[in-house]
């Protein structure tokens, strides 16, 4: 974890201190990038979530890809398609975002401990979801800017595990799905570039 923060911090320095920016013609498409960190909140308790997302801005409109951290009950590495309306004001602006794609579990010991995972547990690829709006903060010739936001956010995950329940000695497997769903709120500070 702390090897996360190091990179993530390492990475909003090096963004910030550039002053190289590109100038942009409105109407003209661009390389657009964020990196935040989260605090997710929910039934489960609370966590920490690093992300960053890539991609390219057309006028009010980002889209890009991205990948997270996320160790909200189970850790996982959500990879996901980043969708942004930016709502503009006179310097700053409102935007609203909504992001989805596939959840790769990436369970810790204890976790799998918790879950009584044993050799018979098969993961399957879970669900990630994440919508909201935010507060962007920044000068309008440059494209570094502080972001505040707040969402919900949800993720799925299930597991199959063959049951031991002998009936029959000849009898066929017995296999167990188990979904899990954690929803959560999320706020989150962060850089665009």
């Amino acid at each position: 974890m702390k090897s996360v923060l190091l990179i993530v911090s390492v990475a909003v320095l090096v963004f910030l201190s550039n002053p190289a920016e590109a100038q942009q013609r409105p109407g003209q498409l661009h390389y657009a990038g964020s990196a935040s960190l989260g605090m997710l909140l929910g039934e489960s308790g609370s966590a920490l979530q690093v992300q960053t997302e890539h991609g390219i801005q057309y006028r009010q409109w980002q889209a890009g890809l991205g990948i997270a951290f996320d160790n909200y009950r189970y850790r996982t590495i959500p990879l996901f398609l980043d969708i942004r309306r930016m709502l503009p004001l006179k310097i700053n602006s409102l935007f609203v975002y909504a992001a989805g794609g596939p959840d790769f579990l990436w369970l810790t010991t204890a976790q799998k401990q918790e879950l009584s995972i044993t050799s018979q547990t098969k993961f399957h690829t879970g669900w990630y979801g994440d919508f909201g709006a935010g507060y962007r903060i920044g000068r309008s010739k440059n494209r570094n800017a502080l972001l505040l936001s707040a969402g919900y956010s949800v993720k799925s995950l299930r597991t199959t595990t063959r049951d031991f329940t002998p009936i029959a000695y000849d009898a066929p497997p017995v296999f167990s799905d188990r979904t899990y769903t954690l929803g959560r709120i999320v706020v989150k500070l962060g850089i665009s570039f």
